[in-house]
């Protein structure tokens, strides 16, 4: 990662208010910045101890010290520092840890520094175990031996530079991109590898992710396994910075989970949403280069087996133009949802949820034509690039493309 480029006083505290307004993770704008986690941290701390001026004098803010141990414990922090990465060339020391000096040395800053152990370990991000198994090793001569992971060290940097370019997405779809690119590689090993470099997110959607699933079951008797068999569509509001809000009106394929459309408007009409499902209609005879009635037609019976489009219960799908349009259209039957139940929509739910926090949240967008553009670009990423979990690490494109079945 090379050495940090320099924050001014301003920026540390724009950063620093991100995190606590929960706007980004510590784990999330270190990847962004392509910084390590633990400087935010320590910017974090300083800001809440003494505010701006606190980040202003930055590791000179210890006024309650002797220049002394200012000076040992500036040691310690820049040790902090150091990227986590494998110790091969580290003299005497070999640990997961991350690149640090031979064992003798870090004992002397820590009885200088007058620090015990446990608070010493914590700020070096290793285990006490490992500590006293080097003191150990120290004391009767013998080296210290460390686990080979060949795997990991061969993948470290591959696996950092798609965690940087790609920095909303977790270990899993990290190691899908390195698969798709021919790496034969384990996930626990693409774990390890973002490990080193402090680069995992937390994990915290796995519950929801088994209510979304849960609630996708739920939905149908019997689930659709082919495209164009049920798509799902809704709204989703987004407030620009210049105080505008703004609908997107998505429609997603159940099977494939490809986003057929997305488009940005000022409502969320009638009319809206018959061009977001006009919209989606265009996309799919675009990428079948077919007409859509011909992929709906049973092979067995030469019946159209229209699509199912299920949506909520908002006041544009329950609008009399609304229905008409179904009406007219053979390809298209409409089913909403339960009242107060729009988790059973859960696949577009979903996708708003990743084009949200995967890409808007992280911009700075003005208006709705800028939001359209956004968007948009967002969909082929997410269409043609983004490993998908639930299709095997798959791309939505391909599984729409994939002949049925």
């Amino acid at each position: 990662m090379g050495r940090r480029p320099f924050k001014s006083p301003d920026e540390k505290l724009q950063i620093v208010l991100s995190v606590l307004r929960g706007e980004m993770t510590q784990v999330e704008i270190a990847r962004r910045l392509q910084m390590s986690q633990t400087t935010i941290a320590k910017w974090q701390k300083q800001f809440l101890e003494g505010g701006r001026e606190a980040l202003a004098r930055g590791d000179n803010a210890k006024a309650d010290t002797t220049r002394r141990e200012a000076e040992l414990q500036g040691r310690v922090d820049e040790l902090t520092e150091v990227p986590r990465r494998s110790l091969r060339g580290a003299p005497g020391l070999a640990q997961r840890g991350g690149a640090l000096p031979p064992f003798e040395d870090l004992e002397l800053i820590r009885r200088e520094a007058g620090m015990p152990v446990r608070r010493f370990v914590a700020r070096l991000g290793i285990p006490s175990s490992t500590w006293y198994y080097w003191r150990a090793a120290e004391v009767s001569g013998r080296a210290v031996r460390r686990w080979p992971a060949p795997v990991v060290d061969a993948i470290e940097e591959d696996a950092a530079r798609k965690a940087y370019q790609y920095s909303a997405w977790g270990h899993r779809k990290i190691w899908a991109m390195l698969r798709a690119d021919g790496a034969q590689v384990s996930r626990s090993s693409v774990k390890r590898a973002l490990a080193r470099r402090e680069l995992l997110l937390p994990v915290r959607y796995q519950a929801e992710r088994r209510a979304l699933a849960r609630a996708r079951r739920a939905t149908f008797d019997a689930p659709p396994v082919r495209r164009n068999r049920v798509w799902q569509m809704d709204f989703s509001e987004f407030e620009t910075t210049r105080g505008g809000t703004w609908q997107l009106g998505g429609v997603i394929d159940y099977v494939a989970k490809y986003s057929l459309a997305c488009p940005a408007s000022g409502t969320q009409t009638a009319a809206d949403a018959v061009a977001a499902v006009e919209a989606a209609m265009d996309e799919a005879e675009r990428i079948l280069a077919i007409a859509l009635k011909e992929d709906l037609v049973d092979p067995e019976t030469g019946e159209v087996l229209a699509i199912v489009l299920v949506t909520d219960n908002g006041p544009a799908f329950k609008s009399s133009r609304f229905q008409l349009f179904i009406s007219s259209r053979p390809e298209l039957t409409h089913v909403r949802t339960r009242h107060r139940s729009p988790q059973t929509n859960g696949v577009i739910e979903r996708f708003f949820e990743s084009v949200k926090y995967d890409h808007l949240y992280r911009q700075e967008i003005a208006d709705g034509h800028a939001l359209h553009e956004e968007v948009q670009s967002y969909r082929r990423l997410y269409n043609q690039i983004r490993p998908h979990e639930h299709l095997d690490f798959g791309t939505p494109l391909a599984a729409y493309l994939a002949p049925p079945e």
